[in-house]
């Protein structure tokens, strides 16, 4: 519609240009200018309502990643104890190895499993599960982005306060999603 907009502003004034005299020309312009700044601003509405749910959704990924680390800690310290009595924890180790590839949709991982069968998952230099530690990942407190009108987010590890690097998945998606709804921002803004 922005598009649209535009070209019938531009040809109104076009046809100001040849008769200026015309009241109704003069009110064409006035009307199709009102239209147009309505559709720009509408499009940049809808733009920083789509950033305010991606940072919504990635909320909730944030708190699907740390669910799925702890149900991986769980599970690896019930392996390590059915396998040091003499048990086998194929199941558990199923039901594990289900969750790592889980956790491999939101986010890079790499898998070690050490020789207590425990899993380190290691992201971008984090580990997020060692053993029967793991670290929780958060979005950072609101930073206000006047440029854009609305509140900006990072992930970083809850424990540190660093910042976290998803490089893959569905987190990196979100926050790709966020750059690119800005680029159509500075779009509308040009």
């Amino acid at each position: 519609g922005v598009q649209n907009a535009m070209t019938d502003f531009c040809k109104t004034w076009s046809d100001l240009s040849t008769s200026a005299s015309t009241s109704s020309n003069r009110t064409a312009v006035i009307e199709k200018g009102k239209t147009f700044a309505d559709r720009v601003s509408t499009a940049a509405t809808q733009m920083q309502n789509q950033i305010t749910a991606n940072y919504d959704d990635l909320k909730l990924n944030v708190d699907k990643v740390n669910d799925i680390t702890s149900q991986i800690v769980t599970l690896n310290k019930n392996i390590a104890s059915l396998e040091a009595s003499g048990a086998t924890a194929n199941d558990l180790r199923d039901q594990r190895d289900n969750l790592a590839d889980q956790l491999s949709t939101y986010t890079n991982i790499n898998v070690y499993e050490d020789s207590n069968g425990m899993y380190t998952i290691v992201s971008n230099g984090n580990s997020l599960v060692n053993g029967i530690n793991k670290l929780n990942l958060a979005l950072s407190k609101p930073t206000s982005n006047a440029t854009y009108g609305v509140n900006d987010y990072s992930l970083q590890i809850k424990e540190t306060g660093t910042a976290f690097t998803a490089g893959s998945g569905i987190l990196q998606a979100e926050q790709d999603s966020v750059v690119e709804d800005k680029g159509y921002i500075d779009k509308l803004s040009n």
